[in-house]
């Protein structure tokens, strides 16, 4: 009798990969997509884990300045975590990130159409800050300055200069008591639209006020081109902030609150 040929173990094995191939296809299929950031009207991105070998925190946008990551005093921030990481040295010079030079290009963006939205993914690490302790800053001192995204004990602080508002960004706005928690990364984000400023934290308003704005409209045409941005401090010092930050961007425009809510899924990463 002749050799007999067994197929059946074959078309079997075929079967279960068929069938495992299918599954796999189905569970990409099931699996929900990736949130896409916004892009309409970013002006400026810089994220902790993009640092240079030369301790530049660039905007990869390629639109605004350079910030250095290593000012020139002994106790530095550091990167730890995919985020910087922002201490309390004893008398420092200017600790914290900045630009080396005036952020004009930045400035001028946000100028030109008048709106204006900061993102921070951000982990506080106490809420015995006062000052207001600076985390996102775009100013000269403590007297003066363009927009300021602060932390005073458990709220977050927005001061902002307007055509309604003195150079200090008086009188400023406040987010509830409590929604600073320490430790925990939270998404913090600050819209203006020329009427009206709103704060989100972890994608939903927290609070809001109309008096940045003048019968309606907040003029940002007084801005000075001369102030440098700064991250964990104010740039002459004194206002140092003790916590990490992951990712800052500025927007030239208001985000709607699904737009919010779409970066706050998106995630720091």
């Amino acid at each position: 009798m002749g050799n007999k040929i067994t197929v059946r173990p074959v078309f079997a094995a075929v079967a279960l990969l068929l069938v495992g191939m299918a599954a796999f296809a189905q569970d990409a299929q099931d699996a929900p997509a990736a949130v896409e950031r916004v892009a309409e009207g970013l002006a400026a991105l810089y994220r902790a884990d993009s640092v240079t070998a030369d301790g530049m925190l660039v905007d990869l946008t390629g639109q605004a300045e350079l910030l250095e990551v290593r000012p020139p005093v002994s106790s530095l921030p550091i990167i730890e975590d995919g985020a910087v990481v922002f201490g309390t040295p004893a008398e420092p010079l200017v600790p914290g990130v900045f630009s080396l030079w005036p952020a004009a290009s930045l400035i001028t963006a946000i100028q030109q159409v008048g709106q204006l939205t900061i993102e921070a993914w951000l982990s506080s690490a106490r809420v015995e800050q006062t000052g207001p302790a600076r985390i996102v800053s775009i100013s000269r001192d403590t007297d003066s300055r363009n927009v300021t995204l602060s932390q005073d004990q458990s709220q977050f602080i927005l001061r902002l200069r307007t055509s309604a508002t003195d150079q200090q960004g008086w009188p400023e706005l406040r987010t509830p008591e409590g929604t600073v928690v320490p430790g925990q990364l939270q998404h913090v984000v600050v819209t203006f639209d020329g009427q009206q400023a709103v704060f989100y934290v972890d994608g939903e308003h927290v609070s809001n006020t109309s008096h940045f704005s003048d019968d309606g409209i907040g003029s940002l045409a007084n801005w000075d081109q001369a102030m440098h941005l700064v991250l964990g401090n104010e740039f002459s010092g004194g206002r140092q902030w003790s916590g990490a930050l992951r990712l800052v961007a500025f927007y030239k425009l208001a985000l709607s609150p699904d737009e919010v809510r779409r970066n706050y899924e998106a995630g720091p990463d």
